[in-house]
């Protein structure tokens, strides 16, 4: 059971929350003009444990790690996951700000800028160590014990998307874990929408499933290049190790991304393009 913290209260937005509240727009409108069958997508209905990731970038120091359970399955209700619909009530989902009964299920700790330490907060103690990415790399290392080592490293099987604004990469994560298991993050923008990443566990004797589902908080059509706030989905009765392993991978990807996820144009070639 994970440990609670004193003094309760979430931060509301509340003139946007009252404007808006949650949208009516048909939840699949755009998505079927772009050929998107969100509903069949859907994560695995067990994964109802939410893990919500606060907005943080490289200068994060501390960064705790909340069970939003119950407040995401209030949010987006019966929305698809990626939908119009979804990511407009995802935005307005009360987020906990570490006072009162919000639920610290993780914190990250961060040295230097390049290594991490996990902890799980509740339960058995349990520490994981991530090498996070420096600028420009694309491998990274986890471990989380004594011959438990993990390496993280990216792959680029999708096309990178050109717009007025720059380059935007689509990458793979490989996590190299002991024995004949592959676990792979995976980015399908045209299948799922651009600001989702499934990690997907396969094997030479294993058909490949789901093992946790990220979705990017915010109604950007991209995931931004400069922050990363987000949503953790896990089984309700996972595996913890498996739960960790995700967690830890998951930041490091996030870390990752933010240095490589868009390519800018300078602003002498995006005039020579229009005259």
């Amino acid at each position: 059971m994970a440990s609670s913290l004193t003094g309760a209260r979430w931060t509301e937005f509340p003139s946007f929350s009252r404007s808006i509240g949650h949208t009516n727009v048909p939840a699949d409108a755009v998505d079927h003009l772009l050929g998107r069958d969100l509903a069949a997508a859907a994560p695995p209905a067990h994964f109802s444990r939410v893990l919500y990731i606060p907005r943080h970038d490289r200068r994060v120091a501390h960064l705790p790690l909340y069970d939003v359970s119950a407040a995401y399955a209030r949010a987006v209700g019966t929305a698809p996951m990626g939908s119009s619909k979804y990511r407009v009530n995802l935005a307005l989902m009360p987020r906990p700000n570490g006072e009162g009964g919000d639920v610290v299920s993780h914190l990250l700790t961060v040295h230097g800028g390049a290594r991490g330490v996990l902890e799980r907060r509740g339960g058995a103690p349990a520490e994981t160590v991530i090498a996070l990415p420096g600028s420009g790399s694309g491998t990274f290392t986890i471990d989380a014990g004594r011959h438990q080592r993990s390496i993280v490293s990216a792959s680029f099987p999708l096309a990178d998307q050109r717009t007025p604004g720059g380059t935007i990469r689509f990458p793979y994560f490989d996590v190299n874990i002991r024995g004949r298991e592959q676990w792979q993050w995976q980015i399908r923008p045209y299948e799922h929408g651009s600001l989702r990443y499934t990690l997907v566990r396969s094997g030479d004797d294993l058909e490949p499933f789901v093992v946790a589902v990220y979705h990017h908080v915010g109604v950007s059509i991209n995931l931004p290049a400069d922050y990363s706030e987000g949503v953790l989905l896990l089984p309700e009765e996972g595996s913890e190790t498996e739960a960790e392993l995700a967690v830890a991978s998951l930041l490091g990807l996030l870390w990752q991304l933010r240095d490589m996820h868009v390519k800018k144009r300078s602003l002498k070639t995006l005039f020579k393009r229009r005259v």
